[in-house]
């Protein structure tokens, strides 16, 4: 047997294809002198058959798919049995713990610093009756004079201006007396013959000022002057000095008129802040609705009730706005 299949291959095929080559030169006529393209002829077809014969590297052959190999499992002791591990059990929080929890930490809301809207202010009302003071040198806070006044007279009251203080102007009369009030360029002349009139006068500097009282109808009467600061208390009044409102609270004051005699209203802001007075009375009805003044600026009126009435008082910073005020309320005798 031949070691070289390959070569002892070529060598078969080469001398069938020298054979044939002979034999088609004789049947052609093919020449002698012309060997060389036989030999050109006879290689190609050695080369030609070779191919064939063992196959060429470009060309494609298919590969077998090979026998998949069988896995070995093998199998378990009948008697063997499972090792047991050692296993920590884990407690997951239930819905009922989590809602208690988050009740505990809502339980408590948070504190908030919201104002009341309103203040039902606690002020002392004297129930002592006033007593009338006479005039002195100086016409003072809390003091009263009652003198006849003719037709076309006047009466001067010498007061004591603090600056920047407002002071409180009231006079009545029982007659047909027509009320002027003046102090420097402020006067009050609004009421007309037999009616009070009421003037706010705030000095520029410390000092002694004139206080004018004149009646400027040619009938004579009667003249009650008061002198009033909403700072000062007074027998038989509502005082509440100093009282804060936050912004967008109002302050209330229930007051009583005695019978039918004038019921007087003084509010004096301490900063500059704009207040109004609204008096109503028990059925709701409006009496005194003020807010002549600016800010910063003072507000005064009164009510002229017929009988005994009780009054609500409501203070309020008109803008919504935080101020800082005296409250001064006089039921007269």
């Amino acid at each position: 047997m031949y070691k070289r299949p390959f070569l002892f291959l070529f060598r078969n095929v080469t001398n069938c294809c020298l054979s044939l080559s002979k034999a088609l030169s004789k049947a052609t006529g093919l020449r002698q002198a012309q060997p060389a393209k036989g030999y050109l002829v006879i290689l190609f077809l050695s080369f030609l058959a070779t191919s064939l014969a063992c196959g060429l590297p470009g060309v494609a052959t298919p590969t077998p798919t090979p026998s998949p190999i069988p896995m070995l499992i093998p199998d378990l002791a009948p008697d063997a049995t499972a090792v047991p591990m050692e296993t920590t059990p884990v407690v997951l929080p239930t819905a009922t713990a989590a809602i208690a929890e988050t009740a505990v930490l809502t339980a408590e809301p948070l504190p908030t610093s919201t104002p009341e809207p309103t203040i039902e202010a606690a002020a002392e009302t004297e129930t002592e009756t006033a007593v009338p003071v006479p005039v002195g040198e100086v016409f003072g806070p809390g003091q009263q004079d009652t003198r006849p006044l003719p037709g076309g007279g006047e009466l001067t009251y010498l007061i004591e201006g603090v600056k920047f203080t407002p002071r409180f102007v009231f006079a009545e009369t029982p007659d047909e007396a027509d009320i002027l009030l003046a102090v420097e360029d402020t006067e009050a002349n609004f009421s007309g013959p037999g009616g009070p009139e009421v003037l706010v006068f705030t000095a520029d500097e410390n000092g002694r000022y004139d206080l004018i009282v004149r009646n400027e109808s040619p009938a004579s009467g009667d003249v009650t002057v008061y002198l009033f600061d909403a700072a000062q208390a007074v027998p038989g009044a509502v005082h509440q000095p100093n009282l804060s409102l936050a912004a967008g609270q109002t302050a209330q004051f229930q007051v009583e008129s005695r019978g039918g005699r004038p019921v007087l209203f003084f509010v004096d802001p301490l900063d500059q802040s704009d207040v109004s007075v609204l008096v109503t009375t028990a059925d709701g009805e409006t009496a005194v609705d003020a807010n002549y003044s600016g800010p910063g600026s003072a507000e005064a009126s009164f009510v002229l009730p017929l009988q005994t009435t009780r009054y609500t008082v409501t203070v309020r910073e008109v803008n919504n706005a935080s101020a800082q005020i005296n409250v001064l309320l006089v039921p007269l005798e």
